[in-house]
């Protein structure tokens, strides 16, 4: 932080004040105005009297003169500056603010967020959490607005919920080796970072940890991340190179949605399932590897259909959908329905069919029901959009 201070100038008023005076004396033969003069110079003074007192002399121009020359210097003195180096301790962490870098030092999981933070977050751009600290809590950094880079340790393991989301400016982030868990949001709208490693040990990367990163031009993922969990680097405009490994299983909904500069993309084998609109909004020219083959979207994941009525019987119900062309190329329809306490149950239907009867259903309850399909590629299912839930009649 910086003082600013200035030379008093109250001196060389007083003096002014004095020097303008003096005639005045003289023609009264009067001393005691003399006098009167250098009693207001010990005092202090009223600016607005001192100036009317100046202006009463304009008749005399050397003195003017000097007025002005005081002042002029006043005005081009270089201010004197002073760097203070803030210090303290928050929880069971010592942090220092020194030239712009924040360091936080200490042992265990950092729990405090942006609002209780001792130091003035607009101040750091950069920075360094010491070894010791074993995750970063949620909304720890939460829209620093400065903060450019980021040094984190190989004892770091987790990093939390919004944890740096929106932090406008951040462009260099480090990941550790050791980093299992990035939860969801963590660098939401991180506009300005322009690449990121995935750790390994990451198994699944949260919900939309990095999405709107429109900066984000290159993502790798390393061998042992299993999941890519919903709008997980959705709307990153500029994306154009993403390394998904052999070990990832499941790819979610929108996870890839508006990556508008992705022109190709390779979906390993192990991959079991890639779920409804993973690739809306990309660039029609997106070419998908599944297997030996090179796909569009649109010939991946059929169109959304849906559900056209929902007939209620003794103890059951029949669900009548609307069946997609041949040419969607549907492997299987799924009809999920929401059973309390238990939750979502799916029962699934072969691709000539339209329609199917769920029995076994409780007697005066009514039951929220939703629709898609999938097609299956290479062993790969990749999901239609889903058709929002409808409520049934209770159940005769």
């Amino acid at each position: 932080m910086t003082r600013i201070c200035k030379r008093p100038i109250s001196g060389f008023l007083a003096l002014i004040l004095v020097v303008c005076l003096t005639p005045i004396a003289a023609a009264y033969g009067n001393d005691e105005v003399v006098d009167e003069a250098s009693e207001l110079s010990l005092s202090a003074v009223e600016l607005e009297a001192l100036e009317k007192g100046l202006e009463a002399q304009t008749e005399n121009a050397p003195i003017e003169e000097l007025a002005e020359k005081v002042l002029a210097e006043e005005e081009k003195a270089e201010p004197e500056t002073v760097t203070a180096l803030d210090s303290g301790s928050i929880d069971l962490f010592t942090w220092d603010l020194t030239n712009d870098v924040l360091t936080i030092s200490g042992n265990g999981p950092i729990l405090f967020d942006t609002s209780s933070a001792d130091w003035t977050t607009s101040l750091v751009k950069t920075l360094v959490i010491e070894e010791g600290v074993t995750s970063i809590g949620p909304n720890a950094f939460t829209a620093y607005e400065n903060l450019t880079t980021v040094s984190l340790p190989e004892s770091v393991t987790s990093i939390g919920e919004f944890a740096f989301d929106n932090c406008k400016k951040l462009k260099t982030i480090n990941l550790p080796k050791n980093l299992q868990s990035i939860k969801d949001q963590a660098f939401w709208s991180c506009i300005s970072l322009e690449s990121i490693v995935i750790p390994g040990k990451v198994r699944i990367i949260g919900i939309q940890v990095f999405g709107l990163c429109s900066s984000l031009t290159s993502v790798t993922m390393e061998k042992g991340v299993r999941e890519i969990d919903y709008g997980v680097f959705q709307n990153c405009s500029k994306l154009s190179s993403v390394s998904i490994p052999s070990t990832v299983i499941y790819i979610g909904n929108s996870s890839f949605e508006n990556c508008k500069a992705l022109k190709k993309i390779t979906i390993p084998k192990s991959v079991k399932s890639v779920d409804s609109d993973a690739f809306k909004g990309c660039n029609k020219a997106l070419m998908i590897k599944v297997g030996s083959k090179n796909y569009s979207y649109s010939k991946l994941a059929p169109k959304k259909t849906s559900i056209k009525k929902i007939s209620v019987g003794k103890g059951q119900m029949t669900v009548t959908w609307k069946k997609l062309p041949a040419s969607q190329g549907v492997t299987k329809y799924v009809v999920d329905y929401l059973v309390y306490p238990k939750g979502w149950v799916s029962k699934t239907y072969g691709s000539t069919k339209s329609s199917a009867t769920i029995k076994k259903l409780k007697k005066g309850e009514s039951y929220y029901v939703s629709l898609y399909s999938y097609k299956t590629v290479s062993g790969t299912k990749f999901f239609s959009p889903y058709d929002p839930p409808k409520r049934s009649k209770k159940i005769q």
